[in-house]
């Protein structure tokens, strides 16, 4: 399981975090502040790949169902 989900723990660090934590956890409807300076929101390309990321979390979800 690991290894399968390996390419998605490493994609979101991508930048550095929590913003890219913060960013796919409010995507996914949990509620979570922004954050605090001197750390910047991900930006537009960052975005992209996080959805990304998700997309192919939900697929390996639906296969192991």
């Amino acid at each position: 399981m690991h290894r399968e989900l390996l390419p998605i723990f490493e994609g979101l660090f991508i930048t550095t975090n929590p913003a890219p934590i913060k960013y796919a956890l409010r995507v996914t409807g949990i509620p979570v502040g922004t954050v605090r300076l001197p750390l910047v929101q991900v930006n537009e390309n960052e975005r992209d790949m996080i959805n990304s990321l998700l997309e192919e979390f939900q697929e390996y979800l639906i296969k192991k169902k």
